[in-house]
This record gives C-alpha cells, structure tokens and sequence, in this order.
C-alpha cells in the first residue's frame, strides 16, 4: 500500500493528510480510455488488413470467379435475349400476315447483367435457372402458336382446288418493292389530283417487259382497245372458285380468250395503253365480284420481312399512273 501524501497546514501548523484530487483522477481516467480505443482501433485496422477470415477468403475467391467469367454470362445473356426478341417478332410477323393485324408484343427483354454479377454463386444459378424457364416456355408457345395455326389453317381436301386457284405469283419477274408505283385504296389520280379508290396495284416497268399470269386459269378477257382511256388493252383470267386477276394498259395481248394459262405463263407486255401516264401494268384481284387487295396475295416473296415490307408501301399515298 503506497504511504499518504501530506501537506503543511499554516492554520494548524501541522503536516495533514493530503485529500484526493478528482480532477486528476477523471483526467486519468479519461486518458486511459482515449488510449485504450487508440490501441483497439488501430489493432482492428491491421487485422483487417493483414489477417484474411476464412469467409473473407471463400468471398474473395467467388468475387474472382464471377470476375473471370464474366463477358461469358454477358454474351449469354445477350445471346439468350437475341434469341427471345426473334421468336417475338417471327410470332408477330406470322400473326400479322394470317389475320393482317398486328399483335402487341408479349415477350419482354430483361436485364440481368447487375444482379448476377453482384449476387454469389447460388444466387448465379438461380437467374441462369429462371433464363433456361423463360426461354423453354418461348420454345413452347412458339410450338404452341404454329400448331395452332395449323390446326386452323391446314387444307382439307375441299380446300386444295381454292388454293390452286390462288394467283400468288407477281405478274412481273424479278419482283421488287421499287416497282410497286401505287398501293391498293385511297390514292390521287393523276389527271385530277383527287383522291379515289383504286381498285387495283400499279406495277411500273419498261415497255415491252413481259407479264406473267398470277395463277392458272382461263383468259375470259383478251381486249384491245384503242381509245385514250379506260383499261386500255386488257386481259382477264378466270382461276376458279370467284377468283379473277385483271392485267390492264398492256402493249401486246400473248394470248385469246377461251386459252387456258399455266402459272407464270407469259401473257402480255407492258404498256400505256388507255389512260396511262406513264408505262406500267395495273393489276387487280377479284373475289366474286369484290376487289381484293393483290399485295396480300403476293406471298412468293423471299421470306416474311420482304412481304412485310410490300404491305406497309402499298399503304403510303401516291399518285396512280391510270
């Protein structure tokens, strides 16, 4: 036990016992806490920094693994996106050309990328799981939706004379988009700048460029007419079943009426024959007695897009040539 402090007391004039002074003991106090917290923290700080738990170990390794391989579940990702947004638009182009309306898009694209690569392995797994769900169910309604249209679309046998009968050829070889000069409907006519109906497709070309029958069938029609307007020198073709295609302002007839064509049997050339402005073939489709749109017929084109293409220029406003 340490001997007592004593001080001189001039009151008394004696040595007393020296009381105890708190300010130093809190100052005391306070001092060895500051310096305990000091020694704790800066013992944490080294730890932290050299010590590696076994957890922060294992975390590490994920966090290196998922670095690594990285660019690879991105490209899956992207690819498996890819893949989704096809089927979607390959549903919506065969809804738009059976019923001729369009569909809303049902698939969505999602981004994945941030989770995954802030996720741990398990977490990894999961999202490739749901991936591998949501593409298998695309497959199967893309299965689903062809089976079902042709379930509803396959011939009979009572449906195999009506479509031999279909004229789904363009009259002109080498069918491109740039030679379809104006669309079925409301369109202006060249000679009074109004719009009205126009019944048909006009078709420009060269004089003299051959036109083909659309379907087989039997010439009804074989006119020459020599007057500054109307149809001018004209064909008509009798396929069957109410269907009937009109060739219109040609410069030589190939054929007579009574003659039975093949498809895409030459059968005239093109003109300006009646009342043309310029050389083209006006080509018309009739359903029992009702004009139908021969863009819609025109199906032997090289693949859905190309088909696409031609119905949403035949619905632009432009001036007809007859």
């Amino acid at each position: 036990m340490p001997p007592f402090r004593f001080v001189y007391n001039p009151k008394t004039l004696r040595f007393e016992k020296a009381g105890i002074a708190w300010y130093n003991l809190w100052f005391t106090g306070i001092s060895l806490l500051v310096t305990g917290f000091l020694f704790f923290a800066v013992f944490l700080f080294l730890q932290n920094r050299w010590v590696e738990t076994p957890l922060e170990k294992s975390l590490r390794s994920e966090n290196a693994a998922l670095s690594k391989h990285r660019l690879i579940v991105q490209k899956e990702l992207d690819a498996s996106n890819v893949l989704l947004s096809s089927l979607s638009n390959t549903d919506r182009a065969l809804h738009k050309r059976i019923f001729l309306t369009d569909q809303k898009p049902v698939v969505k694209t999602e981004g994945y990328s941030k989770e995954i690569l802030a996720s741990t392995f398990a977490d990894f797994y999961q999202w490739i799981d749901k991936l591998k769900v949501k593409t298998s169910k695309s497959f199967e309604k893309a299965l689903a939706h062809n089976g079902h249209f042709s379930g509803l679309y396959w011939p009979g046998k009572k449906d195999i004379q009506e479509l031999d009968s279909y004229p789904t050829l363009a009259p002109l070889a080498d069918f491109k988009l740039g030679k379809l000069a104006c669309g079925f409907g409301n369109h202006i006519n060249p000679f009074n700048k109004l719009l009205y109906e126009h019944n048909g497709i006009d078709l420009a070309g060269e004089k003299g460029t051959s036109v083909f029958a659309t379907g087989s069938g039997k010439i009804t029609v074989a006119a020459i007419n020599d007057l500054p307007n109307g149809f001018g020198n004209y064909i008509e073709i009798d396929h069957g079943n109410g269907y009937v295609t009109r060739y219109a302002h040609l410069l030589q007839l190939n054929v007579f009426a009574g003659q039975k064509v093949a498809q895409g049997q030459v059968i005239g050339t093109i003109g300006m024959s009646g009342g043309a402005i310029s050389p083209h073939v006006h080509y018309e489709i009739i359903k029992n007695r009702r004009y139908c749109n021969p863009v819609l017929f025109m199906i032997e084109q090289d693949g859905v897009e190309s088909f696409m293409a031609l119905t949403e220029l035949s619905k632009t406003t432009q001036q007809a040539l007859d």
